[in-house]
């Protein structure tokens, strides 16, 4: 592997910001934390397949050029989705963190 020859010379504290990769950084991270948090909700019994269902009957909403269902049924997904997450989650701090007590 190949270092750029002036990040060769900062010192290994330097800032990634220094490097001018703190947005390709962040990008990686929002990645890497959003591939773990769709396999934790998909963990869920009986998830995955109810999750195929409601992509395909967005796709279909969207093919009928039915927008405003579509809409709903995205985001009545994210809702499932995210309790579905959350019921993943270890019991404790993480669910208060995300606002999910009483709910």
């Amino acid at each position: 592997m190949q270092v750029c020859p002036a990040a060769a010379k900062m010192p290994a504290t330097t800032p990634i910001a220094a490097f001018g990769l703190e947005a390709h950084y962040r990008m990686l991270m929002n990645q890497l934390a959003y591939s773990r948090l769709v396999s934790t909700s998909l963990s869920q019994p009986g998830r995955p397949l109810q999750s195929d269902r409601e992509h395909h009957l967005v796709v279909e909403l969207i093919l009928e050029k039915d927008g405003d269902s579509a809409e709903h049924v995205m985001r009545e997904h994210v809702r499932v989705s995210r309790r579905a997450l959350l019921a993943g989650l270890p019991i404790g701090g993480a669910n208060e963190r995300f606002g999910a007590a009483g709910s």
